[in-house]
């Protein structure tokens, strides 16, 4: 192992799974503009994604144990 890879700082972060991504997208769809159409055959939501990772950061903390 190299000397730089045993001095990668160490932090905090969430696990992250996607088995509450729909409940955290209809929950922020409930609170915040999100706009909807279609390019080609694909739905599309467009939303500003520095809320919506915020939300999704509060989210998690709140509701996942």
């Amino acid at each position: 192992m190299s000397a730089a890879r045993d001095n990668w700082p160490a932090y905090d972060t969430l696990e992250v799974t996607g088995e509450d991504f729909a409940q955290i997208g209809e929950a922020f769809e409930r609170e915040h503009r999100v706009s909807r159409t279609i390019c080609g055959s694909a739905g599309l939501r467009l939303m500003r994604q520095r809320e919506l990772v915020d939300f999704a950061v509060a989210w998690i903390e709140a509701n996942r144990r």
